[in-house]
C-alpha cells in the first residue's frame, strides 16, 4: 500500500511521538501557514512526520534555536521516520521535506532552515550529508552544527517546467490532442472499416 501525506495542525501534536514540548510555536506556524507540519502515513500507521515553526517562535532551549540566516524563513523543528534511519534513500523523509517545501512555496516562504550535525543525529538535528542530499546548503559553517537552508524558490520540479512550456507553446501552435477516430472519418470522408 502506498503512502499519503497529510497536514499536521496543533491539535494533532498529542498523537505524534515527538520531542518538542512547547506548543506555542505550533500555533504560530498554523496561524502563519495553515499547518505546523506534515505526517506521512501508510498501512494504517504513521511512518514519519516533520514539524516547522516561524523562526521567531522557536523556543530558546530547542536545538534549532539560534535565529535564521534568511528573514521570514521557516525552521524545521523536528523530523522523524521511526525505525528507519535518515539515509539518502529514505522515501518517507524525502516525501516530508518535499511536501513541506511545496506547501511553503505556496505560502510565499523563501527558505526552510535547519541546523545539521556532523556528529550523532536525533529527531531535532539531522546529518549534514542527508540535508545536502535533500537540497539544503550550508549558509553558516561550523565544525559540528552548520546552519543549512533549503531555498524554496529553487525547488521547481521538471513537471512544473513541462506545464509551463505547454502553456506557452499551445497558444502558438494549437492543441496537440488527437481527435477521436469518428470525427476524423466524418471530416475527411474516409469510412471506417
Amino acid at each position: 500500500m502506498g503512502s499519503r501525506l497529510h497536514p499536521v495542525r496543533r491539535r494533532d501534536l498529542p498523537r505524534l511521538p515527538r520531542a518538542a514540548d512547547d506548543p506555542a510555536w505550533a500555533g504560530a506556524a498554523e496561524a502563519a501557514w495553515g499547518l505546523c507540519g506534515m505526517v506521512v502515513t501508510g498501512a494504517g500507521r504513521v511512518r514519519g512526520y516533520a514539524l516547522i515553526s516561524p523562526a521567531v517562535n522557536v523556543p530558546r532551549d530547542h536545538p534549532q534555536a539560534g535565529g535564521p540566516i534568511t528573514e521570514g524563513a521557516a525552521v524545521l523543528m523536528e523530523l522523524q521516520t521511526p525505525g528507519v534511519p535518515l539515509a539518502p534513500r529514505n522515501p518517507d523523509a524525502r516525501q516530508l521535506v518535499r511536501g513541506l517545501a511545496g506547501h511553503l512555496v505556496r505560502q510565499r516562504v523563501g527558505c526552510l532552515e535547519a541546523f545539521g550535525t556532523r556528529g550523532p543525529a536525533d529527531p531535532t538535528v539531522w546529518p549534514v550529508d542527508w540535508l545536502e542530499h535533500e537540497g539544503f546548503r550550508i549558509v553558516r559553517d561550523s565544525p559540528t552544527r552548520p546552519r543549512m537552508c533549503l531555498e524554496l524558490g529553487h525547488t521547481l520540479r521538471l513537471p512544473d517546467l513541462v506545464g509551463w512550456w505547454q502553456r506557452l507553446w499551445v497558444p502558438l501552435t494549437g492543441p496537440t490532442n488527437p481527435e477521436p477516430a469518428g470525427r476524423v472519418a466524418e471530416r475527411t470522408g474516409v469510412a471506417r472499416s
